[in-house]
């Protein structure tokens, strides 16, 4: 019976943060998941999804201590009880000659559970993607072997897609291009180009080349067009306007048809915004919000009641800076995104990254995130803070 609870129960701790707000641990990388000799202690950018028969899984990038590294890999973890209480972690995705990571996790309308997911070689930082899709038929318990597809020439990434008002799928996403050569300058210099040209002439000024992998390539952001089995995914409007890089978008579509996309700009001290009215097919250039973002991903949700939540870390504010992680927040819109009249913290007191939520069956509004990319925690939030007060 206590190798049977081990297998099969984590200990959790739930938290109270405010009224309406509990917190739940899935994951506790400090004690670590001892499997095959290898302790993995490593947590980061989660991915939450409702199976058919209403389990829910988290799924996330762990390894023994970092990321990017040669033993990432992809863990999952179930909840039977609504989020209450989780299983022991299991390997999702091992770990092979390259890295491994799940980037999207969802279930179609038939019941079958998609994941879609990369490997990458950990030595290119994150430009080069080998993707993949699996699929399960019994709510995420067995898993059909990685099929492999090429996403934009391998240098693509997909973020969180959406069902458009007439049926159609987006993908939100990152392209990685690279560039003849590197930049010159610091990250405050090439931060405050408003163009490639101004980014590339910085070499007048500055002798010294920047090494760094937002150097090398230009980071943009651009839409894909996808059925629902994700089977079929063709690359839309892209936008690449800003030369440090734009990364990590995420999509909602306003009640009169419009795109937004909210993006990570790395030292770009805010999040950066553009719009689609066809569908993806063509973007505004990207502008700065007068959101602050510390160079972090936020998350976008459509709420029932035509109200749009955002999640996100709303610290930072100088262009050329980072900033905190701390704390996560969430922010709810009823204007369309004119205004957001509702503002609460979810989490603080350490990095909270990489919020994941979800609206489930039943109506419960559920956030997952990792925590010091050491834990994955997910947040309840009941219906009472939805609301301004």
């Amino acid at each position: 019976m206590r190798l049977f609870l081990s297998l099969l129960i984590l200990m959790f701790i739930i938290t109270p943060l405010s009224a309406g707000v509990r917190e739940v641990t899935v994951f506790d990388g400090h004690e670590g998941w001892m499997h095959s000799g290898v302790t993995y202690r490593l947590a980061c950018a989660v991915n939450l999804a409702e199976a058919a028969n209403g389990d829910l899984l988290i799924s996330w990038l762990s390894g023994t201590d970092s990321e990017p590294a040669t033993d990432n890999c992809v863990l999952i973890a179930r909840s039977t009880d609504g989020g209450n209480t989780w299983s022991q972690p299991s390997i999702l995705v091992p770990c092979g000659e390259d890295a491994s990571h799940v980037t999207n996790m969802f279930t179609m309308s038939d019941g079958t559970l998609v994941a879609l997911g990369a490997y990458w070689p950990s030595e290119d930082e994150y430009t080069t993607w080998y993707y993949f899709r699996m699929v399960s038929n019994d709510n995420g318990k067995t898993w059909t072997q990685p099929e492999r597809f090429t996403l934009l020439d391998n240098y693509a990434s997909l973020g969180r897609r959406i069902q458009l008002d007439d049926g159609s799928w987006l993908f939100p996403g990152t392209f990685f291009q690279k560039r003849d050569a590197p930049l010159h300058g610091d990250y405050t210099a090439i931060a405050q180009a408003n163009n490639e040209a101004e980014a590339v002439a910085l070499a007048n000024k500055y002798p010294e080349l920047n090494t760094n992998k937002f150097s090398r390539f230009l980071h943009g952001c651009m839409a894909f067009g996808s059925n629902e089995t994700a089977k079929t995914i063709e690359p839309l409007g892209r936008i690449d306007n800003r030369p440090l890089g734009l990364i990590e978008p995420s999509v909602v579509q306003l009640s009169d048809g419009k795109l937004i996309m909210l993006m990570r700009a790395e030292w770009g001290g805010f999040l950066w915004r553009s719009e689609s009215t066809d569908r993806g097919q063509s973007w505004t250039p990207a502008v700065a919000t007068g959101i602050k973002n510390p160079s972090s991903m936020a998350q976008l949700l459509a709420l029932p009641g035509n109200r749009i939540a955002l999640f996100l870390n709303p610290t930072g504010g100088k262009i050329g800076g980072r900033g905190s992680r701390d704390p996560l927040a969430m922010w709810i819109s009823d204007d369309q995104m004119q205004t957001w009249k509702t503002k609460r913290v979810l989490a603080e007191g350490a990095r909270c990254a990489y919020p994941h939520a979800v609206v489930t069956q039943d109506g419960q509004l559920l956030v997952a995130y990792d925590r010091d990319r050491r834990e994955v925690r997910l947040v309840h939030v009941s219906n009472d803070e939805l609301t301004d007060k």
